[in-house]
Parts: structure tokens; sequence; C-alpha cells
């Protein structure tokens, strides 16, 4: 770190330190209404305009690290399929046959030259492209170039891979602004995954991501741990 980024971030600690009330910039914030951590309406209206419309973090590149490999992932409710391609590219389907809408795979995860639904056997390249169906001669004018499955938005940071499913959204590098600076400095790209490990809270989800994006509460509830490294 430079020596002037070292001074800036002892001046701000300083600030912090001697401060006696919030900076004038802070703005004044109304209560939030309890509804929005309970209304069902709200919930919905979040999965649509927020979840489908931000860059989520959905993998890791070492859990489909070859061409070929793929795997299964879900959120607010809608079905994916990543897959490696053979050129290398890491793409995201909607893990649904373009025939009958059943899943295109059902395994977690696996490797595969072609990804084949089990209904009724119609079978789709790595980038998803239709290649081959069941009694071909018993359709009539199909077009396999309309049938192709549906693709969403992919991109990645390093080896970790995000989805979005809004067609239309900024790319995840504006998405993330000076977010991915900071990131750089960890080398994501230079890092393997070891393991993976998906807990289920019992818990309205709002009040366990606020728990991690604020420092209000480490006094009480870590005062041993993580309090000394904060104060």
């Amino acid at each position: 770190m430079e020596q002037q980024e070292i001074q800036k971030l002892r001046a701000l600690m300083e600030y912090e330190a001697a401060r006696t009330e919030p900076p004038e910039s802070f703005p004044h914030l109304p209560d939030i209404p309890a509804g929005r951590y309970t209304d069902q309406r709200f919930f919905e209206l979040e999965q649509t305009e927020i979840f489908k419309k931000s860059w989520l973090f959905a993998a890791h590149l070492d859990e489909i690290p070859e061409p070929g490999c793929y795997m299964t992932w879900e959120q607010a409710g809608e079905p994916v399929v990543l897959v490696h391609t053979e050129q290398g590219e890491i793409k995201a389907f909607y893990n649904v046959c373009s025939h009958r809408g059943a899943p295109v795979v059902s395994e977690p995860k696996g490797k595969r030259l072609r990804l084949t639904c089990k209904y009724h056997g119609w079978s789709y390249s790595l980038d998803g492209e239709l290649k081959a169906i069941k009694d071909p001669e018993d359709f009539r004018d199909l077009d396999f170039s309309c049938r192709s499955l549906k693709s969403v938005r992919c991109e990645a940071f390093g080896k970790f891979i995000f989805v979005n499913f809004d067609p239309e959204a900024i790319s995840l590098l504006e998405w993330l602004g000076p977010i991915a600076d900071e990131w750089r400095e960890f080398q994501f790209d230079q890092c393997r995954l070891s393991a993976r490990h998906s807990f289920d809270l019992d818990c309205n989800w709002k009040i366990a991501m606020e728990a991690n994006t604020e420092v209000y509460h480490v006094p009480n509830i870590h005062p041993t741990t993580v309090a000394p490294l904060l104060d």
C-alpha cells in the first residue's frame, strides 16, 4: 500500500474516533415500516424488481472446471443450468426444455457432451442449440434454430460466476463499480475453491443480511473477537 493511502486511512480513523455526531452529509433517514420485512406482496415485488434485476453470485469456476461440465442453480424461482462450453466460455440457460418445459438436466452437476431432456429426449449442444429430437418424422416444419434453450445473462469476475435475469442490465463490471477495484486486490482469479457450504437459517432473511452489513452490534455480540479489531 502506498504511503499516501496509509495517511488517508489514518486520517479517516482519527476522524471516526474523534467525531461526536453524524457527518453533515449524512442523510436524514425515515423509519422503515415493519411491513417491509413481513408483507408477502412486498417480498414478491423484491423478487421481481431486485433479485431478477441484479447480478447474483451463482458459482465458482472450479465447480464447472472443464468443457462439458454443468451445474444447476436456482434463484428467485428461476431454474438455471450453468455450462462450460467447448470454447471455454461459461454460459447460462433456463433449465427448461423448449419442447414441453421439462428440466433439461435434473442432476445438481455433471459432465456431458450434450444436454438431453429425460422427458422426450430432445438434445442440445453446450451452446444451447437444439441438435436432435426423437421421431423427427412426426414433426412438420420444426425449425431447430427457433428451439434453442433460452439464455440468461452470465458474466464472471475472476473465477466468480454471476447471473442476471434482466437482458437489459448493465454489465457486471459497471454494476460492481468501485468494489471491483477492491476485489482485484484479492486476486480471485488465482484462488481455488476448497469447499462450499450452504446453510438454511430459520429467520427473516433481511435480519440475517443486516447483521452482516453493519458493525453497530459488534461490541455487544463479539466483545472478545471482532470488536478489538474495530476499536
